[in-house]
């Protein structure tokens, strides 16, 4: 109802205000009351904090080995901190040049990773990923823009969390952070020999920006024919 009401008053158009519902709808989906937890959890001792959140977020843990692999402290710290959201195939997560604000999680999923090809004057897809797979990592640690564009081909499960909850905890993880970024710049490096060359060894497809487009342009008109349908 909270949700209606804002939506109202600020009279989004019809579009934006069904995507916004659908995400909170699934937001309130995957979550419960018991998810809100940290008061409850913080009155705990840490051993059994993280008996309580490792039961709590089995799932979640099971499908990211970022979590899976990290030292339990670590996990117990940041997975009640990550946030749900789903997205629709021709939606972008982050823009190349865009300033990083959240690292990205592929729980289920597909997403095809662009750079501008200046020479030529298109996009360049130089990888696809899928999931369990973290996006965004070195934009948000070193306070740059992406190197990369990342868009969605399929309807995708996703997690992300704020600049400000990551970044504190990993200061007291290096080695967490050390195997994050590991994973990043092999992504920025294709990225960068996709921009410099135009074609990487390991690049699948070529999109031209018409095509990109028109994964845009077929979702919003999917999206424009729901509403006209009720």
């Amino acid at each position: 109802d909270r949700v209606k009401e804002y939506l109202r008053d600020r009279r989004f158009p019809v579009v934006t205000a069904k995507r916004i519902r659908k995400q909170f709808k699934y937001f309130y989906k995957k979550t419960s009351v018991f998810d809100q937890s940290s008061d409850i959890v913080s009155g705990l001792p840490q051993a059994v904090a993280c008996e309580v959140l490792y039961k709590q977020y089995e799932d979640l843990i099971q499908t990211c080995s970022f979590l899976r692999e990290a030292p339990p402290v670590f996990t117990c710290q940041i997975v009640d901190k990550m946030r749900p959201f789903y997205i629709d195939p021709g939606e972008f997560l982050f823009y190349e040049g865009e300033v990083g604000t959240a690292m990205f999680f592929i729980n289920r999923g597909s997403v095809k990773l662009y750079v501008h090809h200046p020479a030529k004057g298109r996009n360049v897809s130089f990888a696809n990923v899928e999931d369990d797979t973290e996006l965004g990592v070195d934009a948000l640690m070193n306070h740059r823009p992406h190197s990369y564009s990342a868009l969605c081909t399929i309807h995708s499960d996703l997690y992300f969390l704020a600049k400000e909850e990551l970044i504190f905890v990993l200061e007291l993880y290096p080695d967490v952070q050390a195997r994050l970024e590991a994973k990043d710049h092999a992504l920025n490096r294709q990225a960068v020999e996709a921009r410099n060359k135009g074609i990487s060894r390991t690049i699948a497809t070529v999109a031209t920006d018409h095509e990109v487009q028109d994964y845009v342009k077929a979702y919003i008109d999917k999206e424009n024919q729901e509403v006209a349908g009720g």
